[in-house]
């Protein structure tokens, strides 16, 4: 599954979404990295201090072959009604970006830098932030009645789909030896196979 994140203007129901994204929706800032690594939330947007400046970081973040992102003209692309069930949520408001995850308070993100090259800590749990940090209580609008959901397969439903031909054996069952096959599949998606056959998924 994709890492998705949704953007608004403001808070409440009566919030403007200006778009989503099916991928790589997690905060990143570790400026050490970023030449190696493309994805994430990047700190333009995070640290956006005008609202025409965060419209046209998460324009450009839409627009990126990376995130395949969704703008409100093609509607609501979720199975759920509102931001509550989306990974990372993004909204300004005051001068300031807010994020919220899985309808977690809203906070003003922080990042320190990790000592290890291939991580970043930010306090998205809000268990560091600063009481004067947290947002209003989170209330997002439902947009269930801008509902079109791009189908299985699209890369803006952030769906991970793979061949399967040659996987299974005669009796249907995955073959774990048999995993290099699959085209593109990174290790992670490897081990995730593996984890459904232990666990027989």
């Amino acid at each position: 599954m994709g890492t998705r994140a949704d953007f608004y203007i403001g808070f409440g129901e009566k919030a403007e979404w200006i778009g989503s994204i099916a991928w790589d929706g997690m905060p990143f800032f570790k400026p050490d990295l970023s030449d190696d690594y493309k994805g994430g939330i990047k700190e333009d947007l995070l640290g956006a201090t005008t609202e025409s400046a965060y419209r046209l970081a998460v324009a450009a973040c839409i627009d990126s072959e990376l995130h395949h992102g969704t703008p409100p003209e093609l509607g609501w692309p979720w199975p759920w009604d509102t931001s509550h069930s989306t990974d990372y949520t993004y909204s300004f408001d005051n001068g300031k970006v807010w994020l919220s995850i899985f309808g977690q308070s809203w906070h003003i993100p922080k990042f320190t830098r990790s000592t290890d090259d291939h991580e970043y800590d930010c306090a998205c749990d809000c268990s560091n932030v600063d009481e004067g940090q947290l947002g209003p209580e989170v209330v997002h609008p439902n947009l269930s009645f801008i509902r079109n959901m791009p189908p299985v397969g699209d890369p803006r439903s952030g769906i991970v789909t793979v061949p399967t031909a040659g996987l299974f054996d005669d009796d249907g069952k995955l073959c774990t030896g048999r995993l290099d096959a699959i085209p593109n599949a990174n290790s992670e998606y490897k081990t995730a196979l593996n984890c459904a056959v232990a666990l027989k998924i």
